[in-house]
């Protein structure tokens, strides 16, 4: 998590690959949320 956080804002790529990575874990809770949610 630290790493994340240092290399974010560094370069545009950089910030491109934190957006990418905020969007995986949005889609993984949002999976977690549904998988609760039929039991």
């Amino acid at each position: 998590m630290g790493s994340l956080l240092a290399s974010c804002g560094n370069t545009i790529e950089g910030m491109g690959q934190d957006t990418a990575n905020a969007i995986d874990a949005t889609q993984n809770a949002g999976q977690s949320v549904d998988r609760a949610a039929s039991y």
